[in-house]
């Protein structure tokens, strides 16, 4: 149980009032499907001198950001037939079991 949460919730650091404080959040399921690239770039444009501007930077960037990882979610778990390497590797392999036997017969 204990994996379980240490995986799915995330915590961030917050100074109030000389005070710093750990708050503890859930990563929702939708996080998993941000790009590499994306999160490179968004580390390269939060702009870090101070916690606020880090913190504005970064509310500025959240919908751009839930728009993609819902959209990749929604590609990624497509109902039509997806085109993957396993399903590839498996029609490779059907299309040479049909070669052998119409050669055979």
């Amino acid at each position: 149980m204990f994996e379980f949460l240490k995986g799915h919730t995330a915590r961030i650091e917050v100074c109030v009032d000389d005070n710093l404080q750990r708050v503890y959040f859930p990563i929702k399921p939708v996080c998993r499907y941000i790009s590499y690239k994306k999160q490179k770039e968004l580390m390269l444009r939060v702009r870090r001198e101070s916690q606020q501007t880090k913190v504005v930077d970064l509310m500025k960037a959240c919908p751009e950001l839930m728009d993609e990882m819902e959209m990749n979610e929604s590609l990624y778990n497509a109902k039509y037939i997806q085109i993957t390497p396993n399903l590839l590797l498996n029609l490779k392999d059907f299309s040479s079991y049909m070669s052998m036997l119409i050669s055979t017969l």
